[in-house]
C-alpha cells in the first residue's frame, strides 16, 4: 500500500476496497487512526492560536476628533503624501521627542518635519561625502531666531541651528527647537540640498 499524505486520513479510508478482508491490516488502520487525531490536534491548537491572538491586542483609543496615529505618521498625513513619502513626516504626538533626519546622496529625508516645540531633531549622515546641515539661508545660516554662522566660533554655539562643522559620514548633529514656525534649512557644503522644519 502507498504512504498517503499526513493532512489526508479520509483519502486511505476512501481508497481502501472494505469487501476484501486481507488487504485491510492492523497496522494501516493503526496509521489512519493517529493520523486522524493528530489533523484534529491540529486544527485544535490553530483554532487555540486564532483565538488568543485576537484577545490579546486591543486597539487604543484616539481622542474624539484627533487624526488616527499610525506609526507616528497621522492617517491624514500619510493619504497626502502618497506621491512621496519620504519627503515628509508628521509627528502627532503632544510630549518632546528626539526625531532623526537621515543625510543621504539625494539630500535630507525627511526632506520636511513636523514637530512640536521642545523637540530635538537630530541629523544623522549617511552619505559617503561631508554634510554640514545648518539654517538657511546660505551662507550666513541667519533665519532661525538667534542663529548665525559667525556665531559657530562663539560661546553661543550650542544654541544655535548649526553644526558648525563637517558631519562625516555615522556623525550626527542634534538641535531642540524651541521657537514655533517653518524653519528652512540647508547643508553648507552642498546648498542644493534643502529641508524644512515646521515647530508647532
Amino acid at each position: 500500500m502507498s504512504k498517503f499524505l499526513l493532512f489526508s486520513p479520509l483519502k486511505l479510508v476512501s481508497s481502501y476496497n472494505f469487501s476484501t478482508v486481507e488487504t485491510f491490516k492492523y497496522d494501516d488502520f493503526c496509521e489512519l487512526i493517529m493520523n486522524t487525531k493528530l489533523v484534529i490536534g491540529m486544527i485544535g491548537v490553530m483554532a487555540i492560536l486564532l483565538l488568543v491572538g485576537g484577545c490579546t491586542s486591543a486597539p487604543e483609543e484616539q481622542p474624539s476628533g484627533a487624526p488616527a496615529i499610525t506609526g507616528g505618521v497621522t492617517a491624514d498625513t500619510h493619504l497626502d503624501e502618497e506621491a512621496a513619502p519620504a519627503k515628509k513626516a508628521k509627528r502627532t504626538a503632544p510630549e518632546t521627542a528626539s526625531l532623526t533626519v537621515e543625510i543621504t546622496a539625494d539630500g535630507f529625508a525627511p526632506e520636511s518635519l513636523t514637530v512640536h516645540a521642545g523637540d530635538t531633531v537630530t541629523w544623522l549622515n549617511k552619505h559617503t561625502v561631508h554634510s554640514w546641515p545648518a539654517s538657511a539661508s546660505h551662507p550666513l545660516h541667519r533665519d532661525y531666531p538667534g542663529s548665525d554662522l559667525a556665531k559657530c566660533s562663539s560661546t553661543e554655539r550650542s544654541s544655535i541651528f548649526d553644526a558648525c562643522q563637517r558631519l562625516e559620514q555615522g556623525k550626527s548633529f542634534a538641535f531642540t527647537f524651541n521657537e514655533k514656525g517653518s524653519w528652512k534649512y540647508h547643508d553648507h557644503l552642498n546648498p542644493s540640498h534643502t529641508g524644512t522644519i515646521i515647530v508647532e
